[in-house]
């Protein structure tokens, strides 16, 4: 089984954000203005308003991105004048924008390009064990090149993000209807392998030997 809308609700809030500084306090959003401009400019989903009030278009990660954006104050975007999209491959997304590469992806194909940060990697360790998908955010100063192997190097991390998506209520039950039955059952993520012990976890997946 998958996780993400299979196992949870698909339905993402950002909770942490972390900097090289140091942890932010969302209680005052402006805080993450600067991580989250550089994470929606490398994104395409938008939480847009309609007669209805706001409504989420496109991957619901990157929705989540954009609503902690706006209520950071991050409205006036510059138009993004070229974008590498994201692929399996590389695990990351970017775009460059006033001269600027931005680029959001997997951390464990984004801490390597931006040489050592010192407290990312136990950030990094203490928001997948909570169970929160965690995504990288860097950036890089006039980005030269034709492919994104040639412009997505050399980076300075700006952030890690940590977004929480809740397990479906009645997913422990039906784990639980599968043992009985016999059916074993695995579970299948690109997130952290500590994001995905914490969720298999909480809906009663993990064995007793705990292999991930």
């Amino acid at each position: 089984t998958d996780k993400t809308g299979t196992l949870t609700r698909n339905e993402m809030t950002v909770v942490e954000v972390w900097t090289p500084a140091g942890p932010l306090d969302l209680a005052d959003p402006a805080t993450a203005a600067e991580v989250m401009r550089s994470a929606v400019l490398c994104s395409t989903g938008r939480l847009v308003r309609t007669d209805g009030g706001l409504r989420g278009v496109g991957d619901p990660m990157e929705v989540a991105l954009h609503a902690l954006a706006l209520r950071a104050g991050v409205t006036d975007l510059p138009p993004v004048t070229r974008r590498f999209p994201f692929d399996p491959a590389r695990r990351r997304a970017s775009a460059i924008a006033d001269g600027r590469l931005h680029l959001k992806g997997a951390p464990d194909a984004v801490l390597p390009l931006c040489g050592r940060v010192p407290g990312a990697e136990r950030a990094l360790t203490e928001m997948s064990e909570r169970g929160l998908r965690v995504l990288a955010v860097a950036v890089r100063e006039d980005p030269v090149g034709d492919t994104a192997a040639e412009v997505e190097r050399d980076l300075t991390l700006v952030g890690l993000v940590g977004l929480e998506d809740p397990p479906r209520e009645d997913v422990a039950e039906a784990i639980e209807k599968c043992r009985r039955a016999g059916v074993k059952l695995a579970m299948i993520t690109g997130d952290h392998p500590a994001t995905a012990r914490a969720i298999a976890a909480q809906v009663g997946l993990l064995g007793p030997d705990g292999l991930v």
